[in-house]
């Protein structure tokens, strides 16, 4: 069986992780990746992306999480089930005819057009 993060001890990346995935595994609340990454010595390990972790990279996993420096990871806003009447826009813009629904969990708003 694979390695397990534990908080206070050091953890070797292995093939396939992330660093969400470390913080699930380490703190049951992937959120708290930014708390992995932000360790000083993480950083130096890392570098300036981190998405870009790599197998053998050995990371400290600090003792406590710390919700207070919570960033979202950059994802791809990419949608599915897009279709012709349905558009992502995060842009803080007036449209006509449209319905604005947010969605809490990714902070992104979604616009649909109206057709009567």
């Amino acid at each position: 069986m694979a390695e397990q993060p534990v908080p206070g001890k050091s953890y070797t990346v292995q093939s396939g992780d992330t660093l969400w995935g470390i913080a699930q595994r380490a703190y049951n609340d992937a959120e708290d990746w930014d708390t992995i990454y932000s360790d000083t010595g993480n950083r130096r390990v890392i570098g300036n992306n981190p998405n870009l972790i790599k197998p053998g990279q050995v990371l400290h996993i600090p003792q406590q999480s710390d919700p207070s420096i919570r960033k979202p990871p950059a994802t791809s806003n990419t949608n599915a089930d897009a279709t012709s009447d349905t558009n992502t826009n995060t842009n803080a813009t007036a449209d006509t005819d449209t319905i604005s629904d947010a969605t809490a969990d990714t902070g992104t708003t979604t616009r649909r057009r109206e057709f009567l």
